[in-house]
């Protein structure tokens, strides 16, 4: 697969003047070989190349453990998060390093993917996980708010952000074990606004889904309430 192939544009001399411009004075490079890009997005294009891509027919029953666990419809993931340390440096930079054009971009390559699934079902909104308010603030934004995006222009669907808060603040969970990350994410979310979940189909989305506490978390509220759909959108699968 290439993800480059779908989102061609057509030639303008005007902009190619000034792209070039721009990369001679903040040139852009690969985020795992360092070699110089021009058109690709965090990665050179053999980087690209390198990635292990999920079979897009089989992203529905990725993981029948997983579906089973969470009570949803649907499950989508573009890629399994181990032994690929260059798409690792893609999720580090988008999180932990301003590089939120690398969440739309990614958002858009699992949006045709989800796209390409689709039979009888459509989903109304998407909701990115919610981060806690002060890690927000030290952050600077929610990564999983530019995976939707990416979403959202592929689909056409609206991206919702004040119907769910995280109201607690979790330590993290990078060296906890299953139980102690469900433990770690009981009752972190608060839903504000059931109305607008009410009678949705939702696509929950965040950047990884490891053992799935913190989608498990949430789901767990959302569940209660009436005529609700729940599926789950995620970049890597650990």
């Amino acid at each position: 697969m290439n993800p480059q192939a779908s989102r061609k544009r057509k030639k303008n001399p005007l902009y190619d003047s000034f792209f070039y411009l721009k990369h001679l004075i903040t040139p852009q490079f690969c985020l795992s070989c360092n070699k110089q890009i021009f058109h690709d997005i965090g990665l050179c294009r053999a980087c690209w190349m390198k990635t292990k891509w999920l079979n897009c027919i089989s992203l529905e029953t990725k993981s029948t453990e997983l579906t089973q666990t969470m009570l949803i419809s649907h499950y989508y993931s573009l890629t399994s998060y181990h032994n690929q340390q260059h798409f690792k440096l893609l999720i580090k930079a988008l999180k932990y390093h301003n590089r939120r054009d690398i969440g739309i971009y990614l958002g858009t390559i699992l949006g045709e993917k989800i796209k390409r699934t689709w039979t009888n079902n459509v989903w109304d909104i998407l909701i990115p996980v919610p981060l806690h308010f002060t890690k927000k603030w030290e952050r600077g934004y929610n990564q999983s708010h530019y995976i939707a995006k990416g979403i959202a222009e592929i689909l056409g669907i609206p991206i919702v952000e004040n119907a769910i808060v995280r109201k607690k603040r979790t330590s993290t969970q990078t060296k906890l074990n299953t139980e102690k990350r469900k433990e770690n994410m009981k009752g972190a979310f608060l839903i504000t606004k059931p109305e607008i979940i009410q009678n949705n189909r939702i696509l929950l989305v965040d950047d990884v889904c490891t053992t799935g506490a913190t989608i498990l978390s949430l789901i767990e509220e959302m569940h209660p309430i009436k005529g609700v759909v729940i599926g789950v959108a995620t970049i890597c699968t650990a």
